[in-house]
């Protein structure tokens, strides 16, 4: 079964915009004469389009110089209005229908007050938090409090880190721990957050940012005695073990024991 093609054909949408580019000329002709007979108080021998048009053609009608004005006055006009449209169309189709829908909702200001005034917050103290975005109802910035816990799903290039970590990062009131796996991050906040008396540590086991690292992590910290070698054991143990396993109540036990 074939596809029905939605829309019209190329050539029949080209022969549909002749005609009303066609119409509208007629019509802006006749319009212009009419006005003309009028200012010049004169009479029009032909009411019809078209008529008028062949009349015209045919020098039967004068085509006098209010006529012009008035022309040029109608084309002003529809110029004018195409430029209105052009510049008023986009902030139109700007509001998508959820945002349209949004005046439905029933959020009260005060509902909202605790992500749009930070004096509202649990810690007015520490500043407004990172911005989620504008309430299409009020007007103002939602924000997250330093508390709030957020996810932010997106697709690659979409403006995560940009518009979401990077702000997040540079405006914290405190200390900041951020991880990555790319060096983004790093050489957009390193700058800012470095200062006299502030601390910048770099965990870098990758070599990913270039330079020296310094901080560094030795997993086996915690074995320096026989509990948390246990410790780290189990966890080695039950990261490597596949999901659904079955485990036996002598062998794995006394493996983790030999481990340690």
């Amino acid at each position: 079964m074939s596809r029905r093609r939605l829309g019209m054909p190329p050539h029949e949408a080209a022969v549909v915009a002749g005609m009303l580019i066609v119409a509208v000329a007629v019509c802006d002709l006749w319009l212009a004469v009419h006005l003309a007979a009028w200012s010049d108080h004169v009479a029009v021998p032909h009411e019809n389009p078209v008529a008028l048009a062949g009349a015209l053609a045919r020098h039967r009608v004068r085509w006098s110089a209010a006529a012009t004005a008035w022309l040029g006055a109608e084309v002003g006009g529809a110029a004018g209005l195409v430029v209105v449209g052009l510049a008023v169309l986009p902030r139109r189709r700007a509001h998508h229908q959820t945002d349209r829908r949004a005046r439905l909702l029933v959020a009260s200001p005060e509902a909202l007050a605790r992500y749009t005034d930070p004096s509202a917050g649990p810690a007015p103290e520490a500043g407004p938090g990172p911005l989620i975005g504008r309430d299409v109802v009020s007007g103002k910035e939602v924000r997250a409090t330093w508390e709030d816990v957020a996810v932010t799903i997106a697709g690659a290039r979409m403006g995560k880190t940009t518009g979401w970590v990077v702000p997040a990062v540079l405006g914290a009131p405190g200390a900041v721990f951020a991880t990555s796996n790319k060096r983004d991050v790093v050489d957009m906040t390193r700058g800012p957050r470095e200062s006299p008396g502030t601390a910048i540590w770099l965990y870098d086991p990758q070599a990913i940012c270039g330079g020296e690292p310094t901080w560094w992590w030795n997993p086996l910290d915690m074995a320096h005695d026989i509990a948390g070698a246990r410790t780290l054991a189990g966890i080695f143990a039950t990261a490597t073990r596949a999901p659904g396993a079955h485990t036996d109540a002598y062998f794995d036990p006394e493996g983790q024991e030999l481990l340690a």
